[in-house]
């Protein structure tokens, strides 16, 4: 529909919506929900949930990617999606949740943040034992198995709790890097 006043062949103004179960596709990227939202105007697909999110394993990476959320806003300008509302990724042998998570598809780059909370990824060993990492800010590198975090973080392995200002983690080596001190 075009907003009133406006003829339809005005680029730029209309919008679309979609019902009764969506599916997007977009490179390894497939989402599902009940309804999708599109606006010429913003170039924004809102994608309302629950959403389901699966980004296929990449050349040498044999962990898909999945996604649920609230909601997501998919960029068609871009390879970026932003999933809000009780969003959990799990990516092998992790589990990430935050209230906020911007993906980029080709990098395989999830940027995890909570408003007035923390955001949390968990990793599960072999063995049973966890390990959990808390941030204001977790980035997740969801091919190379690399994670980046930032703010007042805390890790938790077994009966040791260690607290930092950035964790550096690769899950290749089960190696977690803490730096500074926590604020």
């Amino acid at each position: 529909t075009a907003p009133e006043g406006t003829s339809i062949g005005t680029g730029g103004q209309r919008s679309a919506a979609f019902r009764n179960g969506v599916l997007v596709e977009r490179g390894r990227m497939t989402a599902a929900g009940p309804a999708l939202t599109y606006s010429e105007a913003t170039g924004l697909g809102v994608l309302e949930g629950p959403a389901e999110i699966t980004v296929a394993p990449g050349e040498g990476n044999e962990d898909a990617v999945q996604i649920t959320a609230n909601n997501v806003e998919f960029d068609v300008d871009t390879d970026r999606s932003t999933s809000s509302g009780s969003v959990r990724l799990v990516n092998g042998n992790q589990q990430a949740l935050a209230e906020q998570l911007i993906y980029e598809e080709e990098r395989t780059l999830g940027v995890f943040t909570s408003s007035g909370a923390q955001a949390r990824m968990t990793r599960l060993d072999a063995d049973g034992t966890e390990m959990i990492i808390t941030a204001d800010e977790i980035r997740v590198l969801t091919d190379a198995k690399l994670l980046y975090a930032t703010g007042n973080v805390t890790v938790v392995d077994g009966a040791i709790t260690s607290t930092g200002a950035v964790v550096f983690f690769d899950d290749n080596t089960g190696i977690a890097e803490i730096v500074g001190t926590a604020s």
